[in-house]
């Protein structure tokens, strides 16, 4: 942890004491399994904090990319990854599945969503981007609120799955409209 105080982190020469500050805080969130009895508990659970193993593993990677040693410290700090994350992320994606899998319809709220969105208040600016990771927008909240704007953030459900051809239908304001195609093999909508 002092290395990341030192002249050679600036000097580029740190990267696996910047890493380390990441994989402690994915290792951290990983200690505990994502999950819940239902999706909302689930959902919940990442949003409180499961996103974290997400954002940290990428800083942690991010950090040795551009090391001289990078393949070295990359090894290294891919194998913490493997070791951690993968883990916690295959048993959490299994969780969610099974939590879906019975499930007629998991998104009935994306279209009561999608009519809010039309009904939002003027001066609000609401960003839509199909696939974008929680993780992400997380990083995008901050650095918007440190420009001093105010971000109210939330999240909602998405069609499944979450690509262009099933997200953006199931958010536009003819969602009730559309259907699948009679194949379903391209997720376009119909």
């Amino acid at each position: 942890g002092k290395r990341r105080d030192w002249v050679w982190k600036e000097l580029g020469q740190a990267s696996l004491a910047i890493a380390l500050e990441h994989l402690a805080v994915m290792a951290e969130v990983c200690k505990d399994a994502m999950g819940g009895a239902t999706l909302e508990v689930f959902a919940e659970a990442y949003v409180l904090g499961g996103w974290k193993a997400d954002a940290a593993m990428l800083d942690a990677l991010a950090s040795v990319q551009h090391s001289q040693r990078v393949s070295d410290d990359a090894k290294a700090v891919h194998a913490a990854v493997a070791a951690v994350y993968q883990p916690w992320l295959e048993d959490g994606a299994e969780r969610f599945q099974a939590l879906v899998k019975d499930m007629p319809r998991l998104c009935e709220d994306v279209e009561k969503h999608a009519k809010a969105l039309s009904e939002s208040k003027t001066g609000c600016c609401i960003l839509f981007a199909d696939g974008l990771r929680f993780d992400v927008a997380q990083k995008l909240k901050a650095v918007m609120e440190g420009k001093g704007w105010q971000v109210d953030a939330d999240w909602r459900w998405v069609a499944l799955p979450p690509v262009t051809a099933t997200a953006k239908p199931a958010v536009s304001p003819v969602a009730d409209l559309l259907g699948t195609d009679s194949d379903g093999d391209d997720f376009c909508p119909a």
